[in-house]
């Protein structure tokens, strides 16, 4: 597309011609060839402006779009008409802030100076708007990477947490496994303190905690969104709401099922005396606080006989304590079965952070 142009107005006659190409005006003496554009590396339909400005498109955009705009510019002070200013008045005008000069191009009606000089101000604000962008990006970029980072460390120690509660629960298996089995034997009484050893191995249970600190910092503070990949953000926040989930369920059986129910039958059956093995921390901690007790009651201080596992083979008893040990092992089978999911789960989060980080 092509538009000739002849102006005179106290000035050198101009013959120029307007022509258009790739979208953009470009202004030529008439007779001159158009000038072969280079294919500018452009965003494809799925570029987003982050991609643009990182991929290196900005560079070579910029000035382009400030040549055409100069060249705009040129071309309505050809088509309103030229001055021929004095050195004195090119001094004055330089002496001008670039506001001052607009107002005084309005003023002398250079309708062609005025157009530059706003021309080359916004040319000037959107490069720094650009340029403050890009800046940013990069900054957030680095930020995403942190974060993944410390998420993969606090999921890693989720994962030991949740190994442990597996160990546990197996462990509270057994051991209404070994209790079932010698309350099922002819003459059960004749075995109470491999009944009460195992029996007070069911009385123990353990707080799950599978708290991330700094999930929960990018929630409060909105930073949950530089994570850029939103499968990746989705199965993370999807992620943490099943731990929340499963902290929630533990606890419940450990208050509503243990606390209330399975120690309080015992305490009721009059299975009081109990005695711990070795073999977990959780045990541990039982075991010295029984000798901090003996300290205090003396070295010959020892638990009361539980009548209770005495009794005939034929006494009632036995079948509640049998029921009540199948109830405790059902609830131990059941978190183990909660915290195996879990660990798939884990799995599955963790190989999924780990491959976004090793793609940057």
């Amino acid at each position: 597309m092509g538009l000739a142009v002849a102006r005179s107005s106290g000035c050198q006659r101009s013959e120029i011609r307007l022509i258009f190409a790739r979208g953009f005006p470009c202004l030529l003496p008439i007779g001159a060839a158009p000038p072969v554009h280079q294919p500018l590396a452009g965003p494809t339909p799925s570029t987003t402006p982050v991609q643009l400005i990182v991929g290196g498109a900005l560079p070579a955009l910029v000035p382009r779009v400030i040549e055409n705009l100069l060249v705009l510019a040129l071309l309505f002070s050809r088509l309103t008409g030229c001055r021929t200013l004095t050195n004195s008045d090119t001094r004055a005008r330089k002496e001008l802030s670039p506001s001052a000069r607009i107002v005084s191009s309005l003023h002398e009606r250079r309708l062609g100076h005025f157009l530059a000089e706003l021309i080359l101000i916004i040319a000037g604000i959107l490069i720094a708007l650009a340029v403050d962008g890009w800046i940013s990006d990069f900054h957030d970029r680095q930020s995403e990477v942190v974060y993944l980072q410390l998420l993969a460390r606090d999921i890693e120690g989720i994962q030991q947490q949740i190994h442990l509660q597996i160990e546990f629960e197996k462990q509270e298996v057994d051991a209404a496994a070994r209790a079932y089995s010698a309350l099922a034997s002819p003459d059960p009484g004749s075995r109470h303190d491999e009944i009460q050893s195992a029996l007070a191995l069911l009385t123990v249970r353990r707080t799950l905690s599978l708290h991330s600190a700094t999930y929960d910092q990018m929630v409060s503070s909105g930073h949950l969104q530089l994570i850029r990949n939103h499968d990746l953000r989705n199965r993370i926040v999807r992620y943490f709401a099943a731990m929340k989930r499963v902290e929630r369920i533990t606890d419940n059986n450990n208050r509503e099922l243990i606390d209330n129910v399975f120690i309080p039958f015992m305490m009721r059956a009059g299975i009081t005396g109990v005695t711990h093995s070795a073999g977990s921390q959780v045990i541990d901690v039982l075991k010295r606080g029984d000798a901090i007790m003996s300290e205090r009651l003396g070295a010959g201080f020892r638990f009361p006989t539980d009548r209770v596992l005495t009794a005939p083979a034929e006494a009632e008893s036995w079948d509640d304590i049998r029921r009540n040990v199948l109830f405790r092992m059902e609830i131990a089978s059941t978190g183990q079965a909660l915290a195996e999911s879990t660990l798939d789960e884990t799995q599955a989060i963790t190989s999924a952070i780990g491959t976004e980080l090793n793609g940057r």
